[in-house]
C-alpha cells in the first residue's frame, strides 16, 4: 500500500483545475449544440443549473423530448421517488467561494465567455 502525506491546499488545486476547466471551456466548440453526427442526435441543455434543481424531473422530460420520447409513468415515479429521499442537503451542504481557490468571479466569467456566447447562456447573478 503506498501512502501519501502531500497535501494540496485550495490555490493548487484551483490552479490545476483551471488548467483542466480552460481545456474543456474551448473544447466545447464540437459538436454544436443541433448537430448530427453519425445519425445519432447530439442533447446539450442550454439551461443554467438552477433550474435542474428547482425542478429535475421536467428536465428529463425536456431531454426525452428531444428524442421524441417521454419517460414512462413508472421510471417519473422512480425519479420522484429517489429526489425526495435525496434532496439537494441529504447530505450537508456546500457552500464554495471561488477565492478559496484563488479564482475571481470575473475571472471566471472571463474565462467562460465564449462558451457563454455560443451557448447562449447568461452570467448568473451571485
Amino acid at each position: 500500500m503506498i501512502t501519501s502525506q502531500w497535501h494540496i491546499g485550495p490555490a493548487l488545486l484551483g490552479a490545476l483545475w483551471w488548467l483542466a476547466a480552460s481545456a474543456t471551456a474551448h473544447a466545447q466548440s464540437a459538436p454544436s449544440p443541433d448537430s448530427t453526427d453519425g445519425g445519432v442526435r447530439w442533447f446539450q441543455s442550454r439551461e443554467p443549473f438552477a433550474p435542474l434543481i428547482a425542478d429535475p424531473l421536467e428536465t428529463v422530460r425536456r431531454i426525452y423530448a428531444h428524442y421524441d420520447q417521454e419517460p414512462s409513468p413508472l421510471h417519473e415515479k422512480r425519479m420522484q421517488a429517489w429526489i425526495d429521499s435525496r434532496g439537494q442537503t441529504s447530505f450537508g451542504r456546500h457552500v464554495y467561494d471561488p477565492v478559496d481557490f484563488g479564482w475571481s468571479y470575473d475571472g471566471l466569467a472571463e474565462q467562460y465567455a465564449s462558451y457563454r456566447e455560443r451557448y447562449d447562456v447568461d452570467r448568473e447573478a451571485v
